[in-house]
């Protein structure tokens, strides 16, 4: 039977308690660091907006055009509105509504060329 006071009975570990404590903290830096990473990947992925969906939402009468008042109805321009308005200005460069190409070339930063 097994004595658990008895030393030639106990069993010592095969290694050293140093090199245990490594062990442990290589894993631990590795989920951390695995973490950090998960969680940057999902910022850079929700950072990707969608124009044409952002476009068709926000399009309430679906008729391919967006107006300024459809355009500050959306979320976005509630949370801001004297932002949106100036970035309305910006996108429509004055007229009345936009097509889903000038959106979509304000919202990639590029000149639509004229044709």
């Amino acid at each position: 039977m097994f004595d658990p006071t008895d030393e030639a009975q106990s069993v010592k570990p095969n290694y050293k308690p140093s090199i245990l404590i490594m062990k442990i903290a290589l894993v631990l830096s590795a989920l951390l660091l695995a973490g950090g990473l998960t969680v940057n990947a999902q910022k850079a992925e929700k950072a990707k907006v969608d124009p044409e969906a952002s476009f068709k939402k926000m399009d309430a009468n679906s008729d391919g055009k967006l107006t300024k008042a459809e355009f500050m109805a959306s979320p976005g321009a509630k949370k801001d509105e004297a932002k949106a308005a100036t970035r309305w200005t910006n996108l429509s460069k004055g007229k009345e509504e936009i097509t889903l190409d000038e959106f979509k070339a304000a919202s990639t930063g590029k000149k639509k060329k004229a044709a």
